[in-house]
């Protein structure tokens, strides 16, 4: 009897162990929670564009609506200090912005990384803009540009999955075992002493 029960203990050890090992896994796929592998891999990603305007002046400037929070940051060249300075203005995409006075240089920064804008894709960050009266008129954009390393965990809904752990299966399974052990104890004891 006591060889049964250290043969029980050792198949229930070896049982966990590969519930841990090989099941887990597979439990973690099944819910829908996906873990990637760890990389040191970046993707440039645009976090904002400078404008700039030769011939005339820009008036006004509209942004887009759906890119990230569609909520930017204006900024202003300052030629004393040959920089952007942020102008503490917040500029809703769809809103049409006038200028004060007429700029030819102006940045828009606070572009979300997870929006993920392709730095090459002209396209992706499609600018409104007015301008004064003018002559041979060049206007340019140009992307800022930041490497952006995406998450390694991949769910889907984030706190709200929840993935049984390997222990509350190892118990599950022990209470299989038991209850056969306890059927076959009971047919033995059965055929010993029929009624």
């Amino acid at each position: 009897m006591l060889k049964k029960i250290r043969f029980y203990i050792k198949s229930i050890r070896s049982l966990i162990q590969t519930i841990q090992s090989k099941l887990y896994p597979i439990l973690l796929a099944i819910f829908g929670f996906t873990v990637l592998p760890t990389s040191s891999f970046a993707i440039p990603v645009v976090t904002g564009y400078d404008y700039e305007v030769t011939g005339t002046s820009f008036a006004s400037v509209v942004l887009p609506v759906s890119v990230g929070d569609g909520v930017y940051d204006l900024w202003l060249f300052d030629t004393t200090l040959g920089d952007f300075i942020d102008t503490g203005i917040d500029i809703l995409g769809g809103d049409q912005h006038e200028f004060s006075d007429p700029v030819t240089r102006f940045s828009v920064r606070g572009i979300e990384e997870n929006a993920m804008l392709d730095p090459s894709d002209p396209t992706a960050f499609t600018t409104g803009f007015t301008l004064m009266p003018g002559d041979n008129i060049t206007v340019s954009q140009s992307s800022i540009v930041i490497d952006y390393k995406p998450p390694v965990i991949n769910d889907p809904n984030p706190g709200n999955t929840k993935v049984p752990e390997p222990t509350s299966l190892a118990l599950i399974c022990i209470g299989l075992l038991g209850f056969n052990f306890a059927r076959r104890k009971s047919r033995l004891n059965f055929n010993l002493h029929p009624c």
